[in-house]
């Protein structure tokens, strides 16, 4: 029996009498039965998986989850974080000798968890946020780079979704934090309601710069800011 391919060994044992999966499974080793579809499956460690795209075939696989992660790995998904939902299944013979989707399964596989947008952003300090109708803004300090930065994500209090592919699923948007001088962070805490020394305080905490340095780096002095705030 081990010389013979898998169908001479089922084509064998059909020939002996031994006739339903579950008598081919007992026969035959390596292979299980699967007790829910009546079926033999011949190739246990062999999975497919499709995302409704394409149908792609994995061998030595161990599980349903295995074989969605592999599916996964290595495609063009773009930049975006987001889930691709991949289905599983094995293949076996029913007592007919038909071919029947065995153990189906259904796993949502997270791709571009870490996106470079995202990594960068969790690297830094961050200062402050401004939730916006449909974005949320942030301003953050980035040690690397010795500067203030600022970026913007989807959200808000709206909840503002980026739509991919028309299936209404999020998609959580990481851009790259964009440097900004001094001045730009300061002015950004203003707009957004700080005081002229309350915002000074805030960026030189969470920076490596002096209140003094930064008040230089400004151009202007707190009593000039505070009088262009109230014109």
């Amino acid at each position: 029996m081990t010389s013979l391919t898998v169908a001479n060994a089922v084509e064998s044992l059909l020939n002996e009498g031994v006739t339903t999966p579950s008598e081919i499974a007992d026969a035959i080793e390596g292979a299980e039965y699967d007790g829910v579809e009546n079926a033999v499956i011949l190739d246990p460690n062999r999975w497919y998986a499709d995302d409704g795209n394409c149908e792609l075939a994995y061998e030595d696989c161990d599980s349903g989850y295995e074989a969605a992660e592999r599916y996964v790995d290595g495609g063009d998904w773009g930049e975006l974080e987001h889930d691709v939902s991949v289905t599983a299944w094995r293949i076996g013979l029913d007592a007919d000798g038909c071919e029947v989707k065995c153990d189906e399964e259904t796993h949502s596989i997270t791709v571009n968890a870490g996106a470079p947008g995202l990594k960068a952003q969790q690297a830094c300090k961050p200062i402050d946020n401004h939730e916006g109708k449909y974005t949320t803004e942030y301003l953050a300090w980035d040690d690397e780079a010795s500067s203030f930065v600022k970026w913007t994500n989807n959200g808000g209090t709206r909840g503002a979704h980026d739509r991919m592919d028309s299936d209404g699923k999020w998609r959580e948007r990481y851009d790259m934090p964009e440097e900004i001088s001094e001045n730009e962070a300061f002015a950004w805490l203003c707009k957004y309601g700080y005081e002229p020394e309350s915002a000074i305080e805030r960026l030189a905490e969470v920076s490596d710069m002096r209140e003094d340095d930064l008040i230089e780096a400004i151009g202007t002095t707190l009593e000039e800011a505070e009088e262009e705030r109230d014109s």
